[in-house]
């Protein structure tokens, strides 16, 4: 399975999350997908690397990258307990060659998730074909909102949509006609949203417009197009809890906390 950095990266059997670099301290780092690991490799050379000192004091390592690509094989929503209280979590499956991912987008109604499955909807995403996700983050200058997302490139060079109109940079998404908007309410002079109702809605197109034409096992049938072969192993990089690929022969890791510790409750 491919992975990248700004310059490279990789391994098989890994799990990942989606966190702002320095998040603990800085709610505007750029986003990444972190994979947990046990201990810092002595010569990081230009890999990326953060350690974050978890609720009980330890320290947590992780290797940050930022993009993944490989063939899409599985979406699905796991109930997730954190601080005591049951969460809805997309995860993504991907696949290159006898290497598996599993993705946890966060919330199930969170913009990194609702983002996904709007361009997954897009006419133009072909499954047989290699996707390349990268998380993102862009803050207007001038209203000081933030656009966040995960970009999905599907192929070579086929930027998939997650939008319903036509920009000067992307190309209409016709399958996000009658998306409902978000429920709002104000609450002590400010306004709530409530995007459960927007999530519900994409996740049922996308059980009955992508899921079917997943493949399961993608190296019994390749498809032409070319994917970024300019990766290196991760020697330190390990399968996080609650997940092990079944190629992988290295023993379970130790439990550890979920990631997300620094997202921020900007609606849009």
């Amino acid at each position: 399975m491919a992975t990248y950095t700004d310059t490279g990266g990789g391994a098989s059997g890994r799990k990942f999350s989606i966190s702002r670099e320095n998040g603990m301290v800085n709610k505007e780092g750029v986003p990444h997908f972190f994979e947990w690991i046990r201990e810092l490799p002595q010569n990081a050379g230009k890999r990326k690397f953060e350690t974050r000192r978890a609720k009980d004091g330890t320290d947590r390592h992780y290797e940050l990258y930022r993009a993944i690509g490989g063939k899409l094989t599985g979406i699905r929503v796991e109930t997730k307990t954190i601080e005591n209280k049951p969460v809805d979590w997309l995860i993504l499956d991907m696949q290159d060659g006898a290497d598996d991912y599993l993705i946890e987008t966060g919330d199930f109604d969170g913009r990194y998730s609702m983002d996904i499955m709007k361009r997954l909807l897009d006419p133009r995403f072909d499954p047989a074909l290699t996707l390349r996700l990268s998380p993102y983050a862009m803050k207007d200058q001038h209203t000081g909102k933030w656009s966040i997302g995960l970009s999905a490139m599907c192929g070579v060079d086929t930027k998939l949509s997650a939008t319903k109109t036509e920009t000067a940079t992307m190309h209409a998404n016709p399958r996000l006609d009658g998306i409902p908007p978000a429920d709002t309410r104000e609450w002590k002079g400010k306004v709530e949203y409530d995007f459960s109702p927007v999530a519900a809605w994409l996740w049922q197109q996308v059980q009955a417009l992508v899921i079917p034409r997943l493949q399961k096992d993608p190296v019994s049938s390749p498809a032409s197009g070319s994917a970024n072969t300019n990766i290196r192993p991760s020697d330190a990089a390990n399968t996080m809890p609650g997940y092990t690929s079944p190629q992988s022969t290295a023993p379970p890791p130790r439990q550890e906390p979920e990631l997300p510790e620094d997202s921020d409750p900007l609606p849009f």
